[in-house]
């Protein structure tokens, strides 16, 4: 005898419901894996996964407690029907990472839909075989295929919306889709199927659960899937708000980081174009004024010469003091301009080095002619120590004599009735020339200052003695340009000892720029 199967249209529609939601559940979580990589692509993968298993399970079972068989009992086996909810999960984890690692390709998309089809089919014909009750249930293969094309065909549909999803519309369109291919290939997969009453034969309770038990069971699962598709919407919504809130304040960040590269830009081009400017005009400058101040200089002192012989020949002394106070002037007048023009020479990296051999016995008695009488003037000793065993170097001879002449001038300007030495050492590759004085030194602050150009250790002193203050800052500027450095050990009262390296042989460096170096006049000191 064939039993007659109806159905409960309130189970039936909440099953239905039960398919939406774990399918958009399932889709969601999905592609949340999409966007992430390694152990948090796996969860979200697991979590869809089990989503899917778990709604076509739920859905399954709903569906068949819809069913009303008259007064035939029906329980079922627990193994069996755990392995039906096994086979839906891993076919719906395959299909899932198939489709969104590969994309929406038609090899991927194909391959999805046949693992999601299969999952649902087998999770619907295994959770029947495990039914038991007093009858035989007989299949029509048309109907079953027809199924089971139903499953694979809308997952296929399913999955490409997913993918191409862009809307929370097109998310639902994607959830129906698979609702359908679920519940199409149930009620199809029910059709194919009846049943004939074995006579005679009772179901003994320990063969499976019975049905409110199931009733329980299948509450329990719905309960936690819409859970889990609550919790999965919330979570989705919160990483989504929070990744456009990042991806604008990562574009605005952008833009603003464009707008002031662009404005640092110009400023930096400005920057370029008038230090081209001012270093092309500095050049002019001193391609002019090199010949524009020295020309008259030198002829007021010619003429102040001329006049001093014939003030001479007629003994007219007041005449000759003021000849020679125009000289004194003159000549001190034109050291500042010399000065001054070295130093613009050396800034706009005009400065170049002309080494030649020259014997150091001979550059410094050159040096001792020249500072002896500025230093003897304040009643103070002079001496020269060392360098007996130095003969032949190669240096820039009148950079060398300028740098010697400036400290020697120096220590004579600020010593009065004491002593001026001066010690030449070589160390390695390094000429090392130390001036050390009995003058009135100088104060730890003022050593770090007494190299800067237009500096004065004390304005009090620049009324009492002479001078720009850039004998120093052109000596460091060219101690530097010969590879070398210059450094002061001093205390107030105390004089000072001003000592300064370059290389002896300085062919090497005629055409390199050189940085600022250290040399091993700290250890010295």
């Amino acid at each position: 005898m064939n039993i007659h199967v109806a159905h409960d249209p309130i189970l039936v529609g909440f099953a239905l419901l039960i398919a939406i939601l774990a399918a958009f559940t399932a889709l969601n979580l999905g592609a949340r894996a999409q966007e992430n990589e390694g152990n948090v692509r796996l969860l979200w993968l697991s979590m869809a996964a089990m989503a899917m298993g778990g709604g076509v399970f739920t859905m399954h079972f709903i569906a068949m407690l819809a069913c009303d068989m008259g007064e035939l009992l029906i329980a079922y086996k627990v193994g069996m029907m755990l392995s039906a909810v096994g086979v839906a999960v891993v076919c719906s984890a395959i299909a899932l990472a198939v489709t969104f690692k590969y994309g929406s390709g038609p090899i991927p998309i194909l391959i999805g839909g046949l693992f999601m089809g299969l999952g649902i089919a087998g999770m619907h014909y295994l959770g029947a075989a495990s039914m038991v009750l007093a009858a035989i249930a007989i299949h029509k293969p048309l109907y079953v295929t027809i199924s089971i094309i139903i499953s694979v065909f809308a997952s296929m549909i399913a999955l490409w919306l997913t993918l191409n999803a862009r809307t929370l519309l097109t998310r639902l369109a994607s959830a129906v889709a698979m609702c359908t291919g679920i519940a199409g290939m149930h009620f199809v997969g029910i059709g194919a199927t009846y049943y004939e009453m074995l006579p005679d034969v009772t179901i003994p309770p320990a063969h499976g659960l019975p049905p409110v038990v199931l009733a329980v069971v299948v509450g329990i699962a719905t309960i936690a899937l819409l859970a889990l598709g609550l919790t999965s919407a919330l979570v989705d919504q919160h990483l989504s708000h929070r990744a456009r809130k990042a991806s604008e304040r990562l574009r605005e960040a952008y833009e603003e980081l464009e707008v002031k590269v662009e404005e640092r830009t110009s400023e930096l081009r400005y920057a370029k174009e008038a230090a081209e400017a001012g270093n092309l005009a500095k050049s002019r400058f001193l391609a002019t004024m090199s010949h524009e101040l020295r020309t008259p200089f030198n002829a007021i002192m010619g003429f102040t010469q001329v006049l001093q012989q014939k003030m001479k020949s007629d003994d007219d002394t007041e005449a000759l003091d003021i000849l020679n106070n125009i000289e004194e002037a003159s000549e001190h007048l034109l050291g500042l301009v010399d000065e001054l023009l070295d130093l613009a020479r050396i800034e706009s990296g005009k400065a170049t080095l002309s080494p030649k051999p020259v014997q150091l016995s001979g550059l410094i008695k050159g040096v001792e002619t020249m500072v002896r009488p500025l230093i003897e003037k304040n009643g103070n000793a002079f001496a020269i120590e060392g360098g007996e065993d130095i003969r032949l170097i190669t240096v820039d001879v009148k950079k060398t004599r300028q740098c010697l002449i400036n400290i020697l001038s120096n220590a004579a300007k600020f010593t009065t009735d004491g002593r001026v030495t001066l010690s030449v050492t070589q160390k390695d590759d390094m000429l090392q020339f130390d001036v050390s004085d009995t003058g009135i030194g100088l104060s730890e602050q003022d050593q770090d200052k007494v190299f800067d150009t237009f500096v004065q250790v004390d304005d009090a002193l620049s009324r009492h003695y002479e001078g720009a203050g850039l004998g120093l800052a052109i000596t460091r500027q060219l101690c530097h340009l010969m590879g070398g450095e210059i450094l002061v050990k001093s205390a107030l009262s105390q004089g000072a000892i001003f000592c300064f390296t370059i290389k002896a042989d300085q062919m090497p460096l005629m055409n390199m720029e050189l940085a600022p170096q250290q040399s091993v006049l700290r250890r010295h000191l």
